[in-house]
């Protein structure tokens, strides 16, 4: 969205909170280290992408609410609210995972 978005519009500048984006990216930073030291399962990597995703929304929420800018700011909602999709996806998936994992383990 931000691509699409005009130079014009993207002036302004948006407060981000130190303290969230750090957690943020710490967390993708622990994911990377997770990846690097083997592989993770379905569930491992379904929990994380939700764990990641969840994080990642407060970010663009509190940007939305820092934002000095209507446009930008309807646009950071845009973002929040593609997240949100996305997050309810990634926990369908989950969920889906392990039911069939359930339905395997149970005697026939």
């Amino acid at each position: 969205m931000f691509m699409r978005a005009p130079d014009s519009g993207l002036k302004a500048v948006v407060s981000v909170s130190g303290a969230v984006l750090d957690a943020a990216v710490r967390f993708a930073e622990e994911i990377v280290a997770k990846l690097e030291r083997g592989s993770l399962t379905e569930d491992d990597a379904l929990r994380l992408a939700v764990e990641m995703e969840r994080r990642f929304v407060k970010v663009h929420v509190h940007n939305v609410l820092s934002s000095r800018n209507e446009r930008l700011a309807a646009l950071l909602a845009g973002l929040r609210g593609q997240d949100e999709i996305h997050l309810d996806r990634l926990r369908e998936c989950l969920r889906r995972l392990r039911s069939e994992r359930k339905q395997h383990a149970s005697p026939a």
